[in-house]
Formats: C-alpha cells, sequence, structure tokens
C-alpha cells in the first residue's frame, strides 16, 4: 500500500538508526547546491549542474530506503556520467512547470492591458485578479510539480527510459499519489514550525526567554537538517513502491539469466533417454539342399551273358 503514512513510518524508521553518514552525504550534496549557485554566476551553467547533483542525491535516498549498499561520498556524482540526459530531463520537467505558470499569467495581462483603459474601479478590479490568478497559476504549479518529482529517480535508475519520455513516466506513476505526497512533506514541516513559533515566543519572556531562543536556535539548525533528509527518504520511498511491479534492465537480466541457468540444470540432471534398441537383423535365407546324384546306369544283358 502506497499510503502517505507508510512511507512516512518508512522514512522515520531508518531515521530513528541514527544514519550519520547519510545524514553527512546529503548534508554535503545541499552544500555543493550552495557553491554552484554561488560559483557559477549564469543560471545556465549553476541549473544543470544543481539538477544534476539533486539527481545523484534522490539516488543515494532510493538506495537507503531499498537497503541495497552503503553509499559514499563519490556518489553524489554519479548522474555525472550521463549529464546531457539527466540534466536534459529535469530541464524538460522544470520547463512544463514554468509553463504552466507563464501560460495563465500572460493571457491574464493581455486581457488586463484593455481593462486598464477603463479607469480606477477597473484598475482595482484588475490588480485583485491579477493576485488571485498567480495564487491559482502557483496552485497549480505545486500540483504540477508533484507529478514529475518521480523524475530524477527514473532518470537515474532507468536507463531504459528517453529523457523526455521520463517525465510522462513521472506523471503516470504520481496519478494517485499526489495527495499523499503532500501530505507527508506538509505535515513534518508544519510540526516543526510550529515547535518554532513556540520557542520563539517563549523566548519573548522576561529573564529566561533567552533560554528558549537558545533552544529555539538549535531546533531550528537540527529540524532543518532532519526535515531535509526526511524529505529525501520519503519521497524516494513513494517512488520505490510505486516502481515495485517495474522491473529494472539489471534485474530482468538477471531474471533471464537465471532462467538459463536453472534450464541447463534441469537438463543436465534429467536422465539421459534409454537408447532405442537396434533392429534385429534380417534372417538369413536357408540354403537351398544339393540335388541327389543321379544314379548309375545299369550294364546291358549282353555284357552280363558273355561273362
Amino acid at each position: 500500500m502506497n499510503s502517505f503514512s507508510e512511507n512516512m513510518k518508512t522514512a522515520l524508521s531508518i531515521l530513528k538508526g541514527k544514519p550519520w553518514k547519510l545524514i553527512g552525504i546529503i548534508l554535503l550534496g545541499e552544500l555543493l547546491l550552495i557553491i554552484t549557485d554561488i560559483v557559477c554566476a549564469l543560471p545556465i551553467l549553476s541549473l544543470p549542474i544543481s539538477w544534476v547533483i539533486s539527481a545523484g542525491i534522490a539516488a543515494i535516498a532510493l538506495g537507503t530506503v531499498r537497503n541495497e549498499k552503503v553509499y559514499e561520498t563519490k556518489d553524489i556524482f554519479n548522474g555525472f556520467s550521463s549529464f546531457k540526459r539527466v540534466a536534459g530531463g529535469i530541464a524538460w520537467a522544470k520547463l512544463w512547470v514554468y509553463i504552466w505558470v507563464i501560460a495563465p499569467v500572460a493571457i491574464l495581462l493581455l486581457s488586463l492591458a484593455e481593462v486598464l483603459t477603463g479607469g480606477i474601479v477597473m484598475a482595482v478590479i484588475s490588480v485583485v485578479l491579477f493576485v488571485i490568478a498567480i495564487m491559482v497559476c502557483s496552485v497549480i504549479a505545486f500540483i504540477k510539480s508533484l507529478s514529475y518529482i518521480f523524475t530524477p529517480y527514473i532518470l537515474m535508475t532507468r536507463p531504459e527510459v528517453a529523457a523526455l519520455d521520463a517525465v510522462k513516466e513521472s506523471r503516470r506513476m504520481t496519478t494517485g499519489l499526489k495527495g499523499g505526497i503532500f501530505l507527508s512533506l506538509f505535515l513534518p514541516n508544519l510540526a516543526v514550525g510550529l515547535v518554532s513559533m513556540i520557542l520563539m515566543l517563549l523566548g519573548m519572556i522576561p529573564y529566561i526567554g533567552i533560554l528558549f531562543s537558545l533552544a529555539g536556535a538549535l531546533w531550528t539548525i537540527a529540524a532543518y537538517v532532519l526535515l531535509m533528509v526526511y524529505n529525501e527518504l520519503v519521497v524516494a520511498s513513494f517512488y520505490n513502491r510505486a516502481n515495485a511491479n517495474v522491473p529494472s534492465p539489471s534485474a530482468a537480466y538477471a531474471y533471464s539469466v537465471m532462467g538459463m541457468n536453472v534450464g541447463q540444470q534441469a537438463q543436465a540432471s534429467a536422465p539421459a533417454p534409454a537408447p532405442a534398441p537396434a533392429p534385429a537383423p534380417a534372417p538369413t535365407p536357408a540354403p537351398a539342399p544339393a540335388p541327389a546324384p543321379a544314379p548309375a546306369p545299369e550294364e546291358s544283358n549282353s555284357s552280363a551273358g558273355e561273362q
């Protein structure tokens, strides 16, 4: 069952195991994203690099959910082995999110250009409509971003899927899961925000408020780090369950090899068929009896009388 509660339990159970190495790797990945944005002033350079690093972090989280292996720091850069495919697929997903935001806003702006000529009242109405349109488009963009949230996992784990097709596959796999993904991400962040707000209010108490302020600062840092890891794990858990019925190419190859080996073993263990009996030789015909010798002729009476 791919419910938000089951995936939250999966992510929290991993965090309860105190995966310090995983936390360190994800923190390093986030730090690399910040450094990339600072060093690469041009977005056309920084964005593809950031997307590929993010895909590497997503693959590490997915491998942790699957208990595949112990990951190393260098695994963050696994996406660079197929840089064009990974960066292109994620760029295609981002483009569609922007289209869902820009297209309605552009249509509204064109209509407002005519409304603004109608006076102050129409101008106020146009501004209100513009704000509403921005809010609606933001909601639509958020929903669409949830539809494309599996794109990095598909690009990193299913090489048979083309970069552009990964977006379609993500949209198909997230059908019926977007609400669960939203709740699994929203509820923990809401809980952390409420606790931080309470500690901030308690920090206003005279004299002892400084203790609450210090506790609030420590809580915010720790909660931010854990939430960062939790968000990666819970989305990876959703993808892992959704992808349970889609065998990877390596798995399919293993199954085919296994089937060949089993067939060969079965043939080797099967008893050899008994040899067919040799055909009986044709009977040799009996030799024909030799003809009896002709009796000798008797002597004539004349010769007998003479004697």
